[in-house]
């Protein structure tokens, strides 16, 4: 029974609460104790604490996080650093964070209760993590790691070709050269300063490209039946999911992206098509670099690469992007004395430089196998749902794209109190644009080729 003594202690107790029925019983339990003045005490201070929460749905009490969490907790690991001793003990923590942080968002409670949290914070690895990265003891979990944004960007293949920038706004407009000074021929000067020739003026002109960012993001449903010991096991599938989803859709998009109307593929037809993002590899080929490879030989290839003019010189700076069906062809390619073309990654040698996605070389350039690449288009490169039998191949000038991020990874979770569930949503910003003007031909297609 409540009493008067006890009501600080039991509003602190139910402003704790986090689920509406709960909150009910405890205000029912009080009436029921015949105290009417208790109950009405609660009464009023459960309203002004759902009042102060709103918009602040499926987040917790921060005031405890110390200030040297971030070292740990949102450090991104370069590759080497991933695989040393430290940055795999740093990895383990950061993933120990998503799991409790990810429960914590699904079952709607503090992530102090749980009892996975509770079992971490006595484990020998975060004892030997306390000091030595900056591990702090009053650590809870307020967000999700830098590892599951980077194991977006570690599953991308084709977008971790070109660069990417952190955009400082929406939209954000970068300056670009158009076209440079001219320099001249000259005679020596004889003559007085008054009357000397002077050199011919050119004006280096400049036009931009403007990033806009677009949301991407997908949504996951739970019963509200869950409990902590019955989503353990999917925790791990469920990260490396949400993580595989958004990459794939970024690729996908980098591939085939068109916003234009109706949209180059006959079957991209719903707005919410990620493919309706932004202007992708295909639909961004410069029309004076497409060759038809319908007869799939080295010189037709290479008349890709030489239909780029400037561009296609440096092979470090360009990358061959193939399907399944294109890379399977492309292993087979001979040159006149029948010798294979196409030098596989076993017989690089171990001091060669590899790209994220890169299976063989052809010519110097990566060769990157995406599933994104379609094989059921037409002769000339799109769909049209009559002739489903023909792929590509692009190849692209690596710095001639880029990529802004407005806004990295992020999930939110609130509660349909309707169907009884928890909604859990990822989403990300971003755009990607030519980085040089339209004209310039940095991106180039095979296309005819039988799949």
């Amino acid at each position: 029974m409540l009493t008067k003594r006890g009501i600080k202690g039991e509003v602190k107790h139910i402003m704790e609460i986090t689920k509406v029925k709960e909150l009910v019983a405890e205000i029912k339990k009080a009436a029921d104790a015949g105290n009417p003045e208790v109950k009405d005490e609660i009464t009023k201070m459960v309203g002004e604490a759902l009042e102060m929460s709103k918009g602040r749905k499926g987040e917790f009490d921060n005031e405890t996080k110390p200030a040297n969490e971030g070292t740990l907790i949102t450090k991104s690991l370069t590759k080497k650093e991933r695989e040393s001793p430290e940055g795999e003990k740093i990895l383990k923590i950061q993933s120990k964070n998503d799991d409790i942080y990810l429960m914590s968002k699904i079952l709607r409670t503090d992530p102090k209760s749980l009892k996975m949290f509770k079992e971490f914070k006595q484990s020998e690895l975060a004892k030997s993590m306390h000091d030595a990265a900056g591990y702090g003891a009053e650590w809870v979990p307020t967000g999700f790691s830098a590892d599951l944004s980077d194991r977006v960007y570690l599953e991308l293949k084709v977008a971790n070709l070109f660069n990417r920038i952190q955009m400082p706004q929406d939209p954000y407009t970068l300056p670009i050269k158009s076209a440079g000074a001219t320099v001249y021929k000259l005679s020596e000067s004889q003559t007085e300063h008054e009357s000397a020739t002077k050199i011919t003026k050119t004006e280096v002109t400049t036009t931009n490209v403007t990033l806009a960012s677009t949301k991407l993001g997908c949504r996951v449903n739970f019963s509200e039946e869950l409990t902590e010991d019955s989503i353990i096991p999917i925790l791990p599938m469920l990260k490396s999911d949400i993580a595989v989803s958004m990459a794939q859709a970024i690729e996908n998009t980098v591939i085939n992206g068109d916003t234009t109307s109706p949209h180059q593929d006959s079957d991209t037809t719903t707005s919410t098509d990620v493919r309706k993002s932004w202007i992708g590899l295909r639909k961004g080929v410069n029309s004076g670099a497409k060759v038809s490879i319908a007869t799939f030989n080295a010189d037709n290839l290479r008349a890709i690469r030489k239909a780029m003019g400037k561009y296609g010189v440096n092979p470090a700076k360009l990358a061959l992007i193939v399907g399944v069906s294109g890379y399977i062809q492309l292993l087979g390619i001979k040159d006149s004395s029948n010798n294979p073309m196409v030098t596989t990654i076993d017989k690089y040698g171990p001091n060669a430089t590899i790209v994220t996605g890169e299976l063989a070389k052809f010519d110097g350039m990566p060769v990157i196998v995406s599933e994104y690449i379609r094989e059921n288009l037409n002769a000339s490169g799109v769909y049209d749902g009559t002739t489903t039998t023909k792929t590509i191949m692009l190849m692209v000038y690596r710095d001639g794209w880029i990529i802004g991020d407005r806004r990295n990874f992020t999930l939110k979770v609130d509660e349909d109190i309707e169907t009884d569930q928890t909604i859990l949503v990822a989403t990300q910003r971003l755009d990607m644009k030519r980085r040089l003007v339209t004209t310039e031909l940095f991106t180039g297609l095979g296309y005819n080729l039988t799949s």
